[in-house]
């Protein structure tokens, strides 16, 4: 696009500014725009500069796409009309919250591949450091994981280009690709001196969303990864809402682990064992639906508070019965179980159905909504918070477990894991109750070298370590302390 163009274009531009600051309207209508010296003694109503309209402020921001266009040394760039559009509206964005966001076209196509469970790539979790990525983990099965990756590890150069060169948003893109093509990753390394080089051969991920096991002929173990699993027809293509997005259906695969374990173990069930480690959530549906499984109908899974009237609600359970009889139920949580993880761990905890396990959860208690548009690309846009039953507000502060599970063995990986609070632009807790004094126990292994025998596969990692804080689970559920130590201690506060 040339200057010129650019300019007969700056109509364009100011008229679609708008309309996304319209779209925008429902989370954000004002914003301190202009700066004033501060009085030396400024009264209440001098303190604050004034706040102007949004929509006020789209001659200025066209007069400095102009002057951008005009001088900067990147021409190419610089003169991109679109671009420019999708970076302003972006910068909005991000100056909110960490979790809204514009997607292209192309961006919206990857992210619905990804909420489908199943998309070509190397099969890791990332998240943004600094200007480099990290990995939060990589998916299990996965060729990322079988190439070596490992959480935490800051990923610096895609096939020898720096990161800092081609930025997050196309780094994340250059790691997609067609199956059976490679790409390389030069990586640092806690505790390990030089940059690893790691090859990794591209993969259609299918991301497991359900595993399940029983632990001895007593307990039943149900591990949930993400709660973004696409129901799908019988010719295998998704199930649509009515305005096209594909129907989640991830508790229901919940379910049917839950009925044949309780089929399998009858009535001597001790008891069973609910994994939300490392759950990123998913739709929020999704939770109540899970929590359903577990308490009688009426009983409020969470509550949600915006500033739209379609914002605002108390989500409650609908299904009379409880899945597994009303035998012992253990929540298993830690730094990465987000969203609506937490409202499931929060709820069962608030209505005392469940003794939640493992360390604080990572604090995302806001809502997104998802606006599909017309141009086929889509606005994600933060519109409330939400809170347990007891109204205590998950953002930034996470949900604390009844019992915290203690390594032997500092594990450094989890304290590598950025939470909700540690995002730029992080929002505060409204209206809820942010204290937590919940952890009355500590739970670690008895000694470093667990015996893993019999115990599942599924809870002895790729290096053949049994899984501790499951250990802790299964150990309280039983009743007694073969392998793990339980110690009571004082509440943390607020």
């Amino acid at each position: 696009m040339t200057l010129t163009s650019f300019n007969k274009a700056k109509g364009f531009l100011a008229s679609a500014f708008l309309g996304a600051a319209t779209a925008l309207s429902g989370a954000c209508t004002t914003v301190n725009s202009s700066y004033a010296p501060v009085p030396s003694s400024p009264s209440p109503a001098q303190a604050q500069p004034p706040k102007q309209s949004v929509t006020s402020q789209v001659p200025e921001l066209v007069e400095i796409m102009e002057m951008i266009s005009r001088v900067h040394v990147d021409e190419a760039n610089a003169t991109d009309g679109r671009k420019a559009m999708i970076d302003a509206i972006n910068g909005v964005l991000e100056g909110l919250d960490p979790h809204s966001h514009y997607f292209t076209a192309e961006e919206y196509k990857a992210f619905n591949e990804e909420q489908s469970g199943e998309f070509g790539g190397l099969g890791v979790e990332l998240t943004k450091e600094g200007k480099l990525l990290k990995v939060v983990a990589p998916v299990e099965g996965s060729p990322a994981e079988r190439a070596g990756i490992q959480s935490g590890d800051i990923i610096t150069h895609i096939d020898g280009q720096s990161i800092y060169a081609i930025g997050i948003e196309n780094s994340s893109k250059k790691l997609r690709g067609t199956p059976g093509t490679t790409v390389s990753l030069r990586i640092m390394r806690k505790g390990v001196e030089k940059p690893l080089d790691i090859t990794v051969t591209r993969e259609i991920i299918k991301m497991p969303v359900v595993k399940f096991a029983k632990i001895g002929s007593d307990v039943g173990y149900v591990k949930l990864a993400h709660f973004s699993y696409i129901k799908t027809n019988a010719d295998g293509t998704p199930v649509r809402d009515w305005i096209g997005r594909p129907v989640e259906d991830g508790a229901s695969l919940v379910r049917d682990a839950l009925l044949a374990m309780k089929k399998e173990m009858g009535p001597s069930a001790t008891g069973y064992i609910l994994d939300l480690r490392n759950d990123p959530g998913g739709m929020t549906t999704q939770a109540v639906d899970v929590a359903d499984h577990f308490l009688e109908a009426g009983k409020t899974v969470y509550t949600m508070r915006g500033r739209l009237a379609n914002a605002n609600g108390v989500y409650k359970t609908k299904i009379s019965g409880d899945i597994i009889d009303g035998k012992p139920l253990i929540v298993l949580v830690n730094e990465g179980s987000a969203s609506a993880s937490e409202l499931v761990a929060g709820a069962l905890q608030d209505h005392n159905r469940a003794v939640v396990i493992g360390t604080r959860t990572y604090g995302k208690g806001t809502v997104q909504q998802l606006r599909p548009m017309e141009n086929g690309e889509a606005l994600k846009i933060t519109i409330a918070q939400y809170y347990t039953p007891l109204d205590r507000s998950v953002q930034g502060k996470g949900i604390t477990p009844d019992i915290e599970f203690r390594p032997l063995v500092k594990d450094e990986l989890a304290e590598l894991r950025l939470r909700e609070a540690d995002m730029p632009h992080s929002l505060g807790n409204t209206k809820g109750n942010v204290e937590d004094n919940r952890t009355k126990a500590a739970c670690s292994p008895a000694n470093e070298n667990t015996p893993v025998a019999g115990l599942p596969k599924i809870l002895i990692d790729r290096t053949g370590k049994a899984d501790d804080m499951a250990l802790c689970a299964i150990e309280t559920l039983r009743g007694r302390q073969d392998l793990t130590r339980t110690v009571p201690v004082a509440p943390k506060g607020p």
